[in-house]
């Protein structure tokens, strides 16, 4: 670990399980930060999960036995698990002297918030996309930490410092649920842009998915898509989920050819988009109000030269410049997704042309030097004895 330098900010990056091997957001920003030292904090480590290289996972509970005889002495007067729980993480952060707590995702945060307030130390939140748009109603039905969040929804809107949003959509979504404007950055996760080699479009080849087999990624709309298509080029699927089933039988009775590859490790994903024409993201709304923040995977795809077609929704509309790095349709319009396949692979001067302009937009506005600086930025302002509780939007 880099040692930290006299200061700096010690800013602790909390996920509840550290770290599902979707999350390479997280772990990239936290091996990225330069001026401020950084840790990670969980309630548990993954298994099979990402892996940190530099610096080890910090434990809420694993302060040792002096929190062991207080936890024993806090069940002897009948507290509460939630009083337990606050005064677990508060002492965590004593303990590791933390001057902010960073938690990724809004249950996250409202698992900590208690924690953070006793210990006096400034909260932030990143809302990332399904934290800040799936109904009140779905969540108190999941119960847990999601259900704690909408119990706790004014205290978090009081007590968190600094909101993040990952998405000009998710900070509208904050901002519809009372979370005041001027509290939301939008900060969203950047990219390594410089680890992807943009190379030419090929003029053969077919079209790239890559996501969760979920509702709201819309890959059932791309199959219905394609098959109105005359001689519709293969697809590849990266990904999988409790819809896999559901989608392979649908691709067979439309006579689609599709490869389903399952899920794949980064190394995987970029060459799948080097040898693609085309990476196609169709997510929209789920009915229980489920939305992206801002997919990743299409900065990754923009950054390796490869234009995007994508539905009009929440974060896409901010990855994508409609026209010149790729397309955006209307929303769960199948007929105008169809339409838009056949012309963008119809012209391949077009797709050159936009491959070249995604790489350049995305190396100017999602680098993540960039959004890493953004970040630091945040915690230095609530970091300070008399700063603002938020900074605004940054990165729009």
């Amino acid at each position: 670990m880099r040692p930290a330098q006299r200061g700096q900010p010690r800013v602790a990056i909390f996920r509840s399980r550290f770290l599902p091997p979707s999350e390479t957001f997280v772990r990239d920003q936290l091996e990225r930060y330069r001026d401020v030292d950084a840790l990670a904090l969980a309630d548990a480590v993954v298994p099979d999960g990402l892996r940190l290289v530099d610096r080890p996972v910090h434990l809420v509970d694993g302060a040792g036995l002096a929190d062991r005889a207080r936890s024993a002495a806090l069940r002897l007067r009948g507290a509460s698990e939630r009083t337990k729980r606050d005064q677990r993480v508060a002492r965590r952060l004593h303990r590791l002297d933390v001057d902010v707590l960073h938690a990724h995702f809004g249950p996250d945060a409202a698992s900590v918030r208690g924690g953070a307030v006793q210990a006096g130390v400034p909260l932030v939140a990143t809302f990332h996309g399904f934290d800040a748009t799936v109904d009140f109603a779905h969540f108190v039905s999941a119960g847990g930490s999601q259900a704690q969040m909408v119990e706790d929804w004014s205290l978090l809107t009081q007590d968190v410092s600094a909101f993040v949003a990952v998405s000009s959509h998710i900070k509208d979504s904050l901002v519809a649920r009372g979370v005041p404007e001027q509290r939301i950055s939008v900060v969203p996760c950047g990219i390594d842009v410089a680890s992807f080699d943009p190379t030419p479009v090929p003029d053969h080849g077919g079209l790239l998915f890559v996501g969760r087999l979920v509702e709201k990624k819309g890959l059932a709309d791309l199959l219905q898509a394609l098959s109105t298509i005359g001689e519709p080029p293969p697809l590849t699927v990266i990904g999988d989920g409790p819809l896999r089933e559901d989608l392979e039988q649908l691709a067979r009775e439309l006579g689609v050819s599709v490869s389903f590859v399952g899920t794949a490790g980064t190394s995987v994903v970029k060459e799948a988009i080097k040898a693609a024409r085309l990476v196609v993201m169709p997510s929209r709304t789920a009915a229980s109000g489920d939305s992206e923040g801002l997919p990743v995977v299409a900065l990754e795809a923009q950054a390796s030269g490869r234009p995007v077609l994508a539905y009009a929704h929440s974060g896409l509309r901010d990855a994508v410049l409609d026209g010149r790095t790729g397309i955006l349709v209307p929303e769960a319009d199948v007929g105008e997704l169809g339409r838009a396949l056949t012309s963008m692979l119809g012209d391949s001067e077009k797709l050159a042309e936009m491959g070249r302009a995604a790489r350049e937009r995305v190396a100017e506005r999602f680098d993540i030097s960039t959004t890493i600086a953004d970040l630091e930025h945040i915690y230095r302002e609530v970091a300070a004895p008399s700063g603002p509780r938020s900074t605004g939007s940054s990165a729009e």
